[in-house]
């Protein structure tokens, strides 16, 4: 970890230990720990920016008369619009760099935020939390990978669990801050924005300092496109996203519909008490999270989901009955299970996600998230209109109970080894990834079927390290030598493998190449180097595959028969 100035020249390799900036960047830039706490920043602003209206909501509701159906609506273009940017903008982090789309995404939500400080009516709060969310969707997953990349040693797990406390507190600055603002100072339905506002200018200037590049880009030219996982990581973006979703869903009960349920409960028409009544939602999630930093990450999702669901059965008893120690204790247990759910989630998938796709990864895990709340928030809304309250929150518990038992059982379906966790470098001072030999083994096989016999060029280089390393005699240099040679093969070209070995990050495999063009089929032993999850270094020994007349043996080379 880089322990110089606050400012430092950008003269360092991207893979120098405890350097993640490339040469050629600006000519000043942010030493990676204090990059490390903007980034952090910029996870705060996403849970400060949508929280920043819950406490104003009943005053534009009463103010403008809005129904319940409208109210929840504001709240849900906000997620809807950042699962649109998600969808078609959510890896761009990857090829242009993180400080790129933390610029674009912050001053986004600036001009949102300026919007609601400005809003004569309710169409302008529509059009404000199209902005926040364009801002959200762009910094969501570029901000938690760059805490990732300028976390140091132990970055995974660091950053998962800062992530996760950032998020905490700007949730609580949105409600304490907020309600402050509200209920003391002149202007209740627009200071709280104004203050944000030059909270995020602040963060624009900060993060102009970023490095410009972590020396993890992807390779090739950014173009909109669908989230892509590679099929190696389905199964813990599977966890990750089903725990990311269930803690996010909380936040239709506590942003949407929680001021007035806290307002009712709490029997105060003071802002700042009820946003104090929120707010141990933020601050239970805060302590958990930090104090959670031991547990495993299966271990951290199952308590959580546990948390969770029994938050959300004492939410409900509590809008029944009517008592507020119940509501109080259903938000701080809520917001634990929130924690938990979260971080588990997170470390998870920083973990197993390769560096140059991280972006795309982590921000399909948020759009999974937003979309979730944001559906759950218009049935919220228009079923509170229709039928009351009250039943809203029933409802609404149900579903995020629901959300938390399948948590439950898709880690349990999930075994403990194919979950992977980082580990430090020695020679790097970075975090690995430690994957076993069956996952090295179906990790090469899925590789080479990627590209030899589908021929997906795009998807097969995030199989292969940019990195990578070719030792054999055959094949132009680097990742893209070997994409290279594969291009200018037929169509006709098919692979068939044979026998393959594993121990540690190695694997070998034997197999057969035919239909490249040359009169006999090649058949290869190909030895490959594993590393953070992608291929990493190769060699092979090649043979021109021999009938039966020719074999002094008798016995085919590869397979039960000879070649025809």
């Amino acid at each position: 970890m880089i322990k110089g100035p606050l400012l430092s020249p950008a003269a360092c390799g991207p893979h120098q230990p405890g350097c993640c900036t490339q040469r050629n960047s600006a000519p000043y830039e942010l030493g990676q720990r204090t990059s490390f706490w903007v980034a952090a920043g910029v996870v705060a602003h996403t849970l400060w920016t949508s929280a920043a209206p819950a406490m104003t909501y009943p005053l534009f509701a009463e103010e403008w008369h809005l129904t319940h159906t409208v109210t929840t609506g504001v709240f849900a273009i906000y997620p809807i619009v950042v699962a649109a940017v998600l969808v078609g903008f959510g890896d761009v982090s990857d090829y242009v760099g993180r400080r790129a789309a933390i610029l674009w995404g912050v001053g986004a939500s600036l001009f949102g935020t300026l919007l609601f400080a400005l809003a004569p009516d309710v169409l302008w709060l529509f059009a404000g939390r199209a902005f926040m969310g364009i801002g959200v969707g762009l910094t969501a997953g570029p901000s938690t990978a760059a805490m990732v990349e300028f976390g140091g040693q132990g970055a995974a797990k660091r950053a998962a669990t800062i992530t996760t406390a950032a998020q905490a507190v700007g949730f609580a600055a949105a409600l304490l801050l907020g309600g402050a603002l509200i209920q003391y100072a002149p202007l209740p339905t627009q200071l709280n924005f104004w203050v944000l506002s030059a909270v995020l200018a602040a963060l624009f200037a900060a993060a102009w300092f970023l490095p410009r590049h972590t020396g993890s880009e992807a390779q090739g030219r950014w173009r909109p496109k669908t989230p892509f996982i590679p099929k190696r990581l389905r199964n813990v973006f599977a966890v990750a996203a089903a725990a990311v979703t269930s803690a996010y869903t909380h936040g239709v009960l506590i942003l949407s519909l929680g001021s007035q349920v806290a307002r009712d409960l709490v029997g105060s028409p003071n802002a700042l008490v009820n946003g104090a009544a929120l707010s141990l939602f933020a601050i239970a999630s805060a302590v958990v999270g930090i104090g959670a930093r031991s547990l495993q990450p299966r271990a951290a999702m199952t308590g959580g989901a546990a948390a969770s669901a029994l938050g959300m059965v004492l939410l409900a008893a509590a809008v029944a009955h009517h008592h507020l120690p119940v509501f109080l204790a259903a938000t701080a247990i809520s917001g634990a299970g929130y924690s938990l759910l979260f971080f588990g989630g997170l470390q998870t998938i920083n973990s197993a996600a390769p560096a140059e796709h991280r972006g795309g990864v982590l921000s399909a895990i948020y759009l999974l998230a937003y979309v979730s709340l944001g559906a759950v928030s218009l049935l919220l809304g228009a079923v509170a209109t229709a039928h009351g309250l009250g039943f809203a929150v029933n409802l609404g518990a149900g579903v995020i109970s629901l959300f938390s038992v399948i948590t439950v059982a898709l880690v349990a379906m999930t075994r403990a080894g194919s979950i992977q966790t980082a580990f430090p470098s020695k020679s790097e001072g970075q975090h690995m990834i430690r994957t076993t030999p069956e996952q090295n083994k179906a990790l090469v096989l899925e590789a080479f079927d990627t590209l030899f016999n589908k021929r997906d060029y795009e998807s097969a280089s995030r199989f292969w390290s940019d990195q990578y390393i070719q030792h054999s005699a055959h094949i132009e240099p680097g990742r893209e030598g070997l994409l290279g040679l594969v291009r200018s093969l037929p169509d006709s070209l098919r692979y068939e493998h044979g026998l393959i070995l594993a121990e540690g990050d190695y694997v070998i495999v034997h197999g057969r190449f035919s239909g490249h063009g040359r009169p006999t089929a090649w058949v290869a032993a190909d030895v490959v180097r594993i590393e953070n999850g992608v291929l990493t270094e190769h060699w092979d020994v090649l043979q021109d595959e021999v009938t039966q007349a020719e074999s002094k043996s008798g016995l085919p080379m590869f397979g039960a028969r000879f070649p025809a």
